[in-house]
């Protein structure tokens, strides 16, 4: 009798290159603000997560103005976009391909990180 396993992906950076829309909603939000927009590159070196202290680090003043306003703002933003421009990532079938030949009772946790951080 064959088992079953769950596989479980994270979305943002394995399954979908959400990149681009992650820095636009962000940039949207520092031009708002007047803080200095980011690069691709500046991106990727300040992230990090918790995400309240990469907002902290690229200008965010949480004494002036609450977390949940930023974040939700964020958010907004950056769904307006997503259904257009669903960009799935292809080295997630490869994982995909590779796990469907393991049969096991638990759950297998891939982290097929291809983004460059």
């Amino acid at each position: 009798m064959e088992t079953k396993g769950t596989i479980i992906l994270d979305w943002n950076g394995t399954l979908l290159d959400d990149t681009a829309i992650c820095l636009d909603s962000m940039n949207q939000m520092l031009s708002h603000r007047h803080l200095p927009l980011l690069t691709l590159e500046k991106y990727r070196e300040v992230f990090t997560f918790p995400v309240i202290q990469y907002y902290t680090t690229i200008g965010f003043d949480f004494e002036t103005e609450p977390w949940d306003k930023a974040a939700i703002g964020f958010i907004e933003l950056y769904l307006k976009p997503l259904p257009l421009a669903l960009n799935l990532l292809p080295e997630p079938l490869r994982c995909l391909n590779f796990s469907n030949n393991r049969v096991t009772s638990k759950p297998l946790y891939l982290q097929c990180n291809m983004m460059p951080f």
